[in-house]
């Protein structure tokens, strides 16, 4: 996979997964790739033999990994991530940073805060048909 691609990943091809994988797979996938890609694991030996920038490759793929299996081993973000990308989960984030926030803090009032809905069930709430 590619360290420097500019577009939204694909926390599937990273792990090296299919879409209708089971959390197990998800989980022995991850513990695989983390062993390969591990920096402390590879530090004694990846820049004697391969060179420095070779070993900052592996540290950036092991961020990768570890930014994949964060999404895909949770399955609130999973679902979040499979239904709408990774807007989804930065429109979850930010739904939730503001909730929290002081102008969040002015819709209590109103119910908006304190429902622990996440974006995804927002959305649902929002576009599924009645």
């Amino acid at each position: 996979f590619d360290t420097h691609n500019k577009s939204p990943p694909d926390y599937y091809q990273i792990l090296g997964l299919r879409k209708n994988c089971t959390s197990t797979d998800i989980k022995k996938q991850y513990h695989k790739l983390a062993l390969r890609w591990h920096p402390v694991l590879m530090v004694s030996f990846i820049p004697n033999i391969l060179g420095k920038n070779k070993h900052e490759q592996s540290k950036a793929k092991f961020a990768l990994i570890n930014e994949a299996y964060s999404v895909l081993g949770d399955e609130k973000k999973r679902r979040l991530y499979d239904k709408f990308g990774t807007i989804g989960l930065e429109l979850d984030k930010e739904c939730k940073e503001f909730a929290n926030s002081e102008q969040g803090s002015i819709y209590s009032k109103k119910g908006f805060r304190g429902t622990n809905k996440s974006a995804f069930e927002i959305l649902k709430d929002i576009f599924e048909e009645r």
